[in-house]
């Protein structure tokens, strides 16, 4: 465990020392927040009428906030970080290691989201708060919320890894890592909330678990969605935890194998 907590804490180090790439991350994040927040009081000039109900410019400006902390949150470099170890041949030395590779590289997921947390999203929870004037719900929607961020944190940790994991058979997994961001911005709703989507994306949306990322937390934390619905997705984030730790397995020990086969 110490060994862990140490390898937390070197990435935090090590974030530290690159301040300006996290810098130039924190002033995208601000420039998107802004651009949509422009965009959405251009487009939503009086309440529009969705399945959850009237959705005004002032839910829109919540929405986009809580998606820009949410993005904060579960981000991560994990499909770039395994492709160049395998790529590399370090996933071979990093194996024989006496630690877990897998919890190894949760490990770094968690110094790069205190590292973010402290430089990236408190400055974007206090845009929200003083600029856009974020509204707080109350404490039950509030935990709930935080609830099913920290299981959306997983989730996409885990559909990462299998990602990264396929570049033990593929020459270059960044075009699919291109793909999948773009993929989970669309049908999570990160961009677009899924009360305007149509009728037949909302049903495709439905087969993936990308709305339970960010949809799902943002409808628990606006109140669009009831306390007994929250619950059910958050038991629907659950079992969708267990099938991908589940599939990563699969994947990985099939990945292991190519490995030791091809003399790796």
């Amino acid at each position: 465990m110490q060994l862990y907590l140490e390898y937390i804490r070197n990435i935090i180090q090590t974030n530290l020392k690159y301040r300006t790439n996290f810098l130039l991350g924190l002033i995208g994040r601000i420039i998107v927040l802004f651009v949509q927040y422009y965009i959405w009081e251009a487009l939503l000039i009086k309440d529009v009428a969705t399945s959850t109900g009237n959705i005004s410019f002032r839910d829109m400006t919540n929405y986009i906030t809580i998606s820009t902390i949410i993005s904060v949150l579960v981000s991560n470099n994990l499909i770039y970080d395994i492709d160049s170890k395998i790529k590399s041949g370090q996933i071979a030395i990093d194996l024989i290691k006496p630690i877990s590779y897998k919890t190894y590289l949760f490990c770094g997921v968690i110094g790069d989201n205190i590292y973010r947390i402290l430089f990236e999203l408190v400055p974007v929870i206090i845009i929200g708060l003083f600029v856009f004037h974020l509204q707080i719900p109350d404490w039950t929607h509030l935990f709930i919320f935080a609830f099913a961020t920290v299981n959306a944190v997983i989730i996409k940790y885990l559909i990462s890894f299998i990602f990264g994991i396929l570049g033990f058979w593929i020459v270059s997994v960044w075009y699919f890592s291109r793909f999948l961001e773009d993929l989970i911005r669309i049908f999570a709703g990160a961009w677009i909330p899924i009360w305007f989507f149509p009728h037949f994306l909302d049903r495709i949306s439905n087969f993936f678990p990308f709305k339970l990322i960010f949809y799902v937390p943002i409808s628990i934390y606006l109140g669009k969605i009831s306390i007994k619905q929250s619950i059910y997705f958050l038991i629907e984030q659950g079992f969708w935890i267990v099938g991908l730790y589940a599939f990563s397995i699969i994947v990985w020990n099939a990945g292991i194998k190519k490995l030791v086969i091809q003399g790796g």
